[in-house]
């Protein structure tokens, strides 16, 4: 996100926010690096059906791509065999390629599927992306970490990274500074109850 809060510009693109980036930070490789160490604890990806559209084509053309970079390529090698999950009322099953390891859960099933995901053995649930598929989530008490890059932008408008202030108080577990991103992650826990 900008240092002003924001996940996207105005045009609900991501990397619009990018344009007055300093150039000493071009090549900060931080927020990649943080992904690959949390896709190496983690055994599924969950996704809002706008951020998987296009999500598995891309990386697997990334394993194609002889100019791709060492770090996109540890990427790719991280994110095509690993399972995933899309929240979707709209993909059907003929929609997914089937060599993605894709399931699709329907928005009314979420709390279960998601209880259900988290039950089983294995490894962490991780959610790329998907601003409003984790808001919900957070708010249904349903996500245990938030891990945020705070990008050395100043968006000035756009999508703001919450619409509404979770009935959550956060823990600070750890902060990464780097050349140019500082990755802030916290805990969530339930609001401690305080007499009046």
């Amino acid at each position: 996100m900008s240092i002003d809060g924001y996940y996207e510009g105005d045009d609900g693109n991501v990397h619009s926010i990018w344009k007055y980036l300093h150039p000493a930070y071009y090549d900060d490789i931080s927020f990649h690096q943080f992904n690959v160490k949390r896709l190496q604890s983690s055994g599924t990806i969950l996704f809002g059906r706008k951020t998987y559209s296009g999500f598995p084509e891309h990386w697997k053309s990334v394993l194609e791509d002889e100019k791709a970079s060492e770090i996109d390529l540890e990427l790719a090698k991280l994110i095509v065999p690993m399972d995933k999950v899309v929240v979707s009322s709209s993909l059907q099953d003929g929609d997914l390629d089937p060599d993605d390891h894709t399931t699709i859960i329907s928005p009314v099933d979420l709390d279960t599927k998601i209880m259900e995901l988290k039950k089983q053995p294995g490894n962490d649930i991780l959610v790329f992306g998907s601003r409003q598929l984790w808001q919900d989530l957070l708010n249904r008490g349903l996500v245990d970490e938030l891990h945020l890059t705070v990008a050395p932008v100043i968006a000035g408008s756009g999508t703001p990274l919450f619409d509404r202030q979770p009935v959550v108080s956060l823990l600070k577990i750890n902060t990464e500074i780097h050349q140019g991103n500082v990755i802030i992650s916290y805990a969530f826990e339930e609001p401690s109850k305080q007499d009046n």
